[in-house]
């Protein structure tokens, strides 16, 4: 499923553009890296302030990973 479209979701100047579940993974691992680097626990608290979009998601699945 790699290739498959994982999300949907509308950009910034109003176009709309998608993500495959390897594009999806590859996020949540990089920002799963980044929030080790900073230090980030895995009995840490984080705490999303987000509109509702891509970066949220990536984000919260990111955390659960470490």
């Amino acid at each position: 499923y790699k290739n498959r479209t994982s999300l949907k979701f509308l950009l910034s100047d109003g176009r709309w553009t998608q993500m495959s579940w390897e594009e999806f993974s590859e996020k949540i691992m990089k920002t799963a890296q980044a929030m080790a680097e900073l230090q980030i626990q895995p009995e840490d608290n984080v705490g999303i302030y987000s509109q509702n979009m891509a970066k949220y998601l990536i984000t919260d699945f990111a955390a659960y990973a470490n």
